[in-house]
């Protein structure tokens, strides 16, 4: 455009025009400039017609979208298909801890999405029986801790008003972080937050209200004094009629760094006073599952009506408050000793002397149990005290201890478990650098009718490398595991039954040895034999060696690898 015009030459440079070309050359900027207007004015009236359109396109796709709407199939659904659907999306949101609970706030905002929605969500009274209670987190000197409360308060007392008479699944959480008593320094400083922790009274006298509807009830508190309303919630009477199932108990003790001298008395105060003072709500003869986690006390003479339990975790006890505590494999006896029912059982077990029982523990019912060694293994003789013929689940989970020492079959506990029940165990779980590469395989060789195997080999806590000595998942592991060995010069008889000849699932936790090449082809020729041996059974019919096939079709049945 520049080179039309007659002064081209002469653009951005020093040149000075004279009078007549200062005069031309305002004319031809007079001239451009009702071009550039012109065009200003045109983009304009394309905005304004893009805007329009813009707008014609907004109206046209709501317009389509209202429409689609009245097509949903959700509208025509009948009120009981609708509650059922209700239901359903709340109860598939469920925790991974052993009650299973869910969140009331998922009814709240089904009943806030439309009138129909509001009148059958409110009408379907088993939609509230789900109440997760998570008490705000309390900050010192903030009065908006008391107001959401309050709202707190009022949504668990609509909840349980719209639940009618169904069972009670109870979760509560809260309510102090360590932070908000780290800088504690006076004796009034103290009583303003005992003050303040009162306003729980309102809260609590309504989940009281409901005692009677209890089933399923989980309390998680981490609290720094001990006389707070919450505790009222563990001191629950006893009731005959009570339908109270399921319990799961985990405290935690806050204490204020900048006075020392709260390292005695209140701790003894905790451990004496907390589930003591009156009956407690573990004493209902209803309970089947109870889950305790950091016990203050004793577990073996907490007031429990043991036999009626069937199902029954214990985490360990308290590390500050109960320090002088230890649960050995002399307490486990014992303690399945009281628990004559159980069907699942889980319990740490830390490093004391073999097992000084004088008789067996029966239990006849018990057919999971899981054991995490606080040294990373278990003493020899303690399976010889357990009789549990109906174990066919065993998992050893990964120790926690300050060593972990790889064993030999013959010095290894975990071995002789293994060895004691192994052909009554159909899942299994173990830790492979608590033993030796023939610890390990002398365990394998014991697990005749294992159908699920998951063996983790992540190295101890607090190592990058597994020790020296220790079993890990190499090829070699898998080489003595991977199919069965035939005679030529025999026709093909088989020569010796592989180990776990009845694998059809198998996990593994490699560790950094699972990123490792020789091991993933190892694997890779362990399940491809499998395949192939197991391709020899008809309807499931085991052949002369008895090998069941790895079953990729099923997801629940097929070859898990993972990898951390």
């Amino acid at each position: 455009m520049a080179s039309s015009s007659p002064f081209y030459s002469l653009l951005k440079t020093n040149y000075v025009p004279s009078d007549a070309e200062i005069r031309e050359i305002r004319m031809l900027i007079s001239r451009r400039q009702a071009v550039l207007d012109d065009i200003d004015q045109q983009m304009n009236i394309l905005g304004r017609q893009s805007w329009q359109l813009l707008g014609d396109k907004l109206a046209e796709m709501d317009f389509i979208s209202d429409h689609l709407a009245l097509l949903s199939p959700i509208k025509r659904a009948p009120d009981d298909i609708l509650s059922s659907i209700f239901v359903a999306a709340v109860e598939k949101r469920r925790r991974k801890g052993p009650q299973g609970l869910v969140s009331f706030r998922q009814a709240m905002t089904l009943s806030h999405v439309c009138k129909r929605w509001r009148a059958v969500s409110i009408g379907t009274k088993r939609l509230w029986r789900y109440l997760e209670i998570h008490i705000p987190e309390y900050s010192p000197y903030r009065d908006d801790w008391r107001v959401k409360l309050g709202k707190l308060e009022s949504m668990v007392r609509t909840s349980i008003a719209r639940s009618a008479g169904y069972p009670l699944c109870i979760e509560v959480e809260g309510c102090i972080k360590g932070y908000a008593v780290s800088t504690w320094s006076s004796d009034m400083e103290r009583e303003s937050i005992r003050e303040d922790l009162r306003c729980l009274e309102g809260l609590v006298e309504v989940l009281l209200e409901s005692t009677a509807r209890w089933r399923d009830m989980l309390f998680r508190f981490t609290l720094p004094l001990l006389d707070t309303p919450l505790r009222r919630l563990i001191l629950v009477q006893p009731s005959e009629n009570a339908i109270l199932r399921n319990i799961e108990l985990d405290f935690h003790v806050v204490l204020s760094d900048s006075e020392p001298d709260m390292l005695h008395d209140p701790l003894e105060v905790w451990q004496t006073k907390w589930m003591h003072g009156g009956p407690s709500i573990l004493m209902h003869d209803s309970i089947r599952k109870l889950n305790l986690n950091w016990v203050m006390q004793d577990i073996t003479t907490m007031a429990v009506n043991w036999p009626s339990l069937t199902h029954l975790a214990f985490r360990g006890y308290h590390r500050l408050v109960a320090s002088s505590l230890h649960f050995g494999p002399n307490e486990a006896l014992k303690l399945l000793k009281l628990c004559p029912n159980l069907v699942t059982c889980s319990i740490p077990m830390e490093s004391t002397p073999p097992v000084v029982a004088t008789e067996s523990i029966t239990v006849a019912f018990l057919e999971e149990l899981t054991i995490t060694p606080h040294s990373y293994d278990i003493p020899t003789n303690f399976a010889s005290f357990a009789l549990l013929p109906s174990l066919c689940k065993l998992a050893i989970n990964e120790g926690s201890g300050p060593e972990c020492i790889p064993h030999d079959y013959e010095e290894s506990g975990v071995a002789h478990f293994v060895e004691r029940f192994g052909n009554q165990l159909t899942d299994v779980k173990l830790y492979t650098p608590t033993l030796t590469p023939t610890g390990l395989d002398h365990c394998l060789r014991c697990l005749t009718n294992a159908v699920r195997l998951e063996l983790h080999s992540n190295p101890p806590s607090g190592r990058h490398r597994n020790l020296p000595g220790a079993a890990t998942l190499n090829p070699q592991m898998f080489a003595r595991i991977t199919g069965p060995e035939y005679k030529s010069d025999t026709g093909g008889h088989l020569v010796e039954v592989p180990v776990l000849p009845k694998l059809e699932v198998i996990a593994l936790n490699c560790g950094h040895y699972g990123r490792e090449e020789l091991v993933l082809d190892a694997l890779v020729d362990f399940v491809a034999a499998r395949r192939r041996e197991g391709g020899r059974i008809r309807d499931r019919v085991p052949t002369e060696s008895g090998i069941r096939r790895l079953n990729p079709r099923t997801p629940s049945r097929s070859p898990e690898v993972t990898s951390s």
